[in-house]
C-alpha cells in the first residue's frame, strides 16, 4: 500500500512539482516573461481526465485517471507547483512564452520518491484541455524504476462538474482505486509509524 501511495503521489506531483536531477534533460528555452506562482492560472474546477505516458508507455495504475479539482485542491496541487510543490521544490521557475505555452524548470525533493529535476512545457487553456511534456532525471528513489531519466506526457481534458461521491483532491486511478491526494501525506506518515 505504501508503494501505491508513493506512485500515486509521484504521478500527480509530475503536474504539481515538475522534476529533474543529475544529467540535465534538454531544457526548453525559457523565453518570455517569468511569472510568479501567484500569477499562474488555475485549472477549471471540476472533473479532469488525465492520460499519462512515461517513457512512451502508460503506467498500469496511473496511465489514465480522473481527478476532482476544487479551489482548495488546486491551491495544493496546482500544475504550477501549489503548496505541495512549494514545500518540496527548492528551485522553480515558470515563464510564459510568446506562443502562450508555459515553460518550467524545477528541482524537488520528494522524500522516499527521490530528488527530481525537471524541464518541460504546458500548453492549453486550463479550462478545457491542457498538455504537459516533462523531461526529468531522478536519483535516490526507494522505487528503483523511478530513478534515471524519464519523459512524461500528460494530456488532460475537463469532463464537467465532479460527480456525487467525489470531493476536491479525489483521484480515481486506472485500476479503479480511489485516493485523495490532499490526504496522502497523512496516510504515508501513518503507514510509516510517524502518526
Amino acid at each position: 500500500m505504501r508503494t501505491i501511495i508513493l506512485v500515486a503521489a509521484s504521478a500527480l506531483a509530475m503536474t504539481a512539482c515538475d522534476r529533474r536531477t543529475g544529467a540535465k534533460p534538454a531544457a526548453p528555452s525559457i523565453r518570455g516573461a517569468p511569472i510568479s506562482l501567484a500569477q499562474s492560472p488555475a485549472r477549471r474546477p471540476g472533473l479532469w481526465e488525465q492520460s499519462m505516458t512515461r517513457d512512451g508507455a502508460a503506467p498500469a495504475m496511473v496511465g489514465k485517471m480522473r481527478v476532482c479539482i476544487d479551489a482548495a485542491s488546486e491551491a495544493r496541487l496546482s500544475v504550477f507547483g501549489g503548496k505541495m510543490g512549494k514545500s518540496l521544490c527548492r528551485r522553480r521557475s515558470v515563464a510564459r512564452g510568446p506562443d502562450g505555452a508555459y515553460v518550467f524548470t524545477s528541482t524537488c525533493d520528494m522524500g522516499d520518491a527521490g530528488v527530481m529535476t525537471s524541464a518541460g512545457t504546458l500548453t492549453g487553456d486550463l479550462a478545457s484541455h491542457y498538455r504537459v511534456h516533462d523531461e526529468s532525471d531522478t536519483t535516490g528513489s526507494g522505487i528503483a524504476a523511478m530513478n534515471g531519466r524519464h519523459v512524461t506526457d500528460i494530456d488532460a481534458t475537463w469532463l464537467g462538474p465532479c460527480p456525487a461521491g467525489m470531493e476536491g483532491g479525489d483521484v480515481i486511478l486506472a485500476n479503479g482505486m480511489k485516493v485523495n491526494l490532499n490526504k496522502l501525506g497523512a496516510a504515508a506518515r501513518a503507514m510509516s509509524g510517524g502518526g
